[in-house]
């Protein structure tokens, strides 16, 4: 049975609540737990933090499944609007979800190298390196995944507008929101 449409706009915006919570808690945490350039720095917090690290990594990974979801219930309110723009909604998101979701073995490389009895061979200051260099691989690889975070808009944007039922002002904003 299909939602009404009232109904997944809810759901829609539950999904995307759930996204903003969980990805802004992950990048609060690395962002106060990462120091740019810093290995010791870095990896001694990431130790005496690791319960919060690993946190994040959990909110991070609930964001990124919540915001294929709200694609997809997006897709099932608009795609009457136009399927094809729908599809390449939904796409588009599915490339991002894909590339945070990889990104996201690079948190638990860090996690693993920083704090893993296993790396203790490596050496305090090879271990730190290595710690910092996963880090800041984990920091490009969610910058690379907002490109197309960005990118989703331009579509939801263009069906909201389309939409006849959704404000176009939102539509307009959304775009702008893309170029920002």
């Amino acid at each position: 049975a299909r939602l009404a449409p009232p109904a997944l706009a809810r759901l829609a915006a539950i999904l995307y609540l759930i996204l903003a919570i969980g990805s802004g808690f992950g990048f609060f945490v690395r962002g106060r737990l990462i120091t740019t350039g810093d290995a010791a720095t870095t990896a001694d917090h990431i130790r005496s933090s690791a319960g919060l690290f690993r946190a994040s990594f959990v909110a991070d990974l609930i964001g990124t499944t919540a915001f294929l979801l709200t694609a997809m219930a997006l897709f099932a309110l608009l795609r009457d609007v136009d399927r094809y723009v729908a599809g390449a909604m939904v796409t588009i998101v599915g490339v991002s979800v894909a590339i945070q979701s990889l990104n996201l073995l690079n948190q638990l490389t860090v996690l693993s190298i920083a704090t893993g009895r296993e790396y203790a061979a490596l050496g305090p200051a090879t271990r730190d390196l290595e710690t910092l260099i996963y880090a800041e691989r984990l920091q490009d690889g969610f910058f690379i995944a907002q490109v197309f975070f960005a990118a989703w808009l331009v579509p939801l944007g263009y069906l909201v507008i389309r939409s006849g039922f959704l404000p176009k002002v939102l539509g307009v904003l959304l775009n702008i929101a893309c170029a920002a």
